[in-house]
This record gives structure tokens, C-alpha cells and sequence, in this order.
């Protein structure tokens, strides 16, 4: 397989692709915030396809591609996370609570990020992801520093 076929010319994927998305088991790396313009991102590894084993091998392969997951015109952001551990692993993001923001010109919709460690929770306009290389074939859910490259936040 060709990793390019995962992503082909679309490098960057929307909040109206959200339907056809999923983020089991996406390691996140890092979370930015940029309050200058409402925003917050995820750095993290994002699983594009499982492949099942083939006999004799008993485990998935994967193919996976670092991303930079981020939110527009964020508000009420909680964020509820515990850990012994400095990492973090998403079981998935739901939304829900769709209604138009104060000014009547856009919509928001509640978000919540569920994961390994607690949960981060907030109301954003929308979202882009961002593929900044790749998919990687790998027996791994996440990637090495040198298989992601350089987190270049959005």
C-alpha cells in the first residue's frame, strides 16, 4: 500500500468531515493554546487505518500520521486530566449542543475529548486537522520523534 493514499490531496481534513473521522487510541503529544485568537490545538498521532494481522502474527499494524488537531473560537474550556504518567491517549471525540454563539453569526457545538487520563471538554466554532507528513506503517499506535518530524504548530 501507499501511504499517500490515506491522505492524498487532502492534507487537511474539517469539522465537516467529522462523521467520517475517528481518534481511537490517537497519541497526543501536546496541547497549545493561543488566546490572541480562541484557539487550542492537540499535537498528536493520528491512526488512518488498522490493519488486521495476518496469520502467523497475532497483533495489528497500523498506518499512522502526525496531525495538528485545531479548534476555532474556543470558550468554556475544562480541562480534567490526572496522570502518573506524562502521556496521553484519546478513546475518541464526541460533539454535541450545536447553537449559534452570541453574536448570531456562527454556531458552536460542545466538544469532548475523552481519554486515557480524564477528559478535556469546550464549546468551538469548528476544527482543522492538519497532516504534516506522511502516514508511516508501524506495528506502533504512535510515532518515534524522528517518524513525526517537527511539530509546527498551526
Amino acid at each position: 500500500m501507499d501511504a499517500s493514499q490515506f491522505i492524498g490531496e487532502m492534507r487537511v481534513w474539517t469539522d465537516r468531515d467529522f462523521d467520517f473521522m475517528g481518534w481511537h487510541d490517537a497519541t497526543v503529544h501536546g496541547l497549545v493554546f493561543r488566546p490572541q485568537n480562541y484557539s487550542f490545538a492537540l499535537d498528536l498521532d493520528y491512526i488512518l487505518k488498522w490493519v488486521e494481522p495476518e496469520p502467523p502474527e497475532s497483533f495489528y499494524s497500523f498506518w499512522v500520521a502526525p496531525a495538528t488537531l485545531a479548534f476555532e473560537n474556543v470558550s468554556e474550556l475544562e480541562i480534567a486530566i490526572q496522570s502518573n504518567l506524562p502521556q496521553l491517549t484519546l478513546f475518541g471525540i464526541e460533539r454535541d449542543d450545536e447553537r449559534p454563539v452570541p453574536n448570531g453569526h456562527l454556531k458552536s457545538w460542545r466538544y469532548i475529548l475523552d481519554a486515557d487520563q480524564g477528559t478535556i471538554t469546550f464549546r468551538a466554532t469548528g476544527f482543522t486537522q492538519k497532516f504534516r507528513n506522511l502516514p508511516v506503517f508501524t506495528r506502533q499506535q504512535s510515532l518515534t520523534e524522528q517518524e513525526r518530524g517537527d511539530f509546527n504548530a498551526y
